[in-house]
């Protein structure tokens, strides 16, 4: 079970002293800007949804008090920010991360959200709550878990439909189909974490769209 070793990598990760180094905030415009992308590219470009105005406020609200509640968080650490099995290597059984160059100082639970949340490789429910009970019982950082946490699943997942409905559009590869699948079952099964029933019926509404026209056309999937 690797997903164990990473949730201690993520831990040591977050005792670098980054106050004297030059790396970024994640700053809550930043935050804003990625997760709009799930309305803008997502929905609208990608499966030409035509939201009522009071659905598009809804989630432009919603992102907006996620990007202030994590700029504002006190709960501020070293973050590698993709934290996916490309970035990750395996020699003599020892794990090594690369791709830092995104780099920035934001969310100490952002790097987990992205781990145990990742649609590259999905995790089953019980390795999911394992991985969280190591990182709480090992880590450092337990303040406001619950909200903050879920907030940053919401942030990666929204975040990730948009950069993958953009370079779908962009260069056609077939495998972004099957990363933008496992982010709806994310983007669901979080909503009913959290109860957030408003945002759970316009992905689940978007998923059927979104199956309809690219899952059951080329490869047969059914909602």
């Amino acid at each position: 079970e690797n997903y164990k070793d990473l949730v201690e990598i993520i831990i040591s990760l977050q005792n670098i002293d980054y106050k004297n180094k030059s790396i970024n905030i994640y700053s809550q415009n930043l935050i804003y800007e990625e997760m709009k992308g799930f309305l803008n590219n997502f929905l609208i470009k990608l499966l030409n949804i035509k939201l009522k105005n009071a659905e598009e406020k809804y989630i432009l609200d919603f992102i907006s008090v996620i990007s202030n509640t994590l700029f504002n968080s006190p709960n501020k650490c070293f973050v590698h920010k993709d934290m996916n099995p490309s970035n990750i290597l395996i020699k003599n059984n020892k794990f090594y991360l690369i791709d830092y160059q995104n780099a920035l100082i934001g969310s100490c639970y952002y790097d987990l959200a992205c781990l145990l949340f990742n649609e590259r490789e999905l995790l089953t429910q019980e390795q999911i709550y394992k991985g969280i009970k190591l990182f709480l019982d090992k880590g450092k950082y337990k303040n406001n878990f619950n909200e903050e946490f879920c907030f940053c699943v919401f942030h990666r997942v929204l975040k990730t439909l948009g950069c993958f409905a953009n370079l779908y559009l962009i260069n056609r590869h077939s495998i972004l189909l099957t990363y933008i699948k496992n982010c709806l079952d994310i983007a669901i099964f979080i909503c009913e974490v959290k109860s957030e029933n408003n945002l759970k019926h316009i992905i689940e509404n978007a998923k059927e769209i979104f199956y309809s026209k690219y899952l059951e056309k080329n490869w047969g999937f059914k909602c």
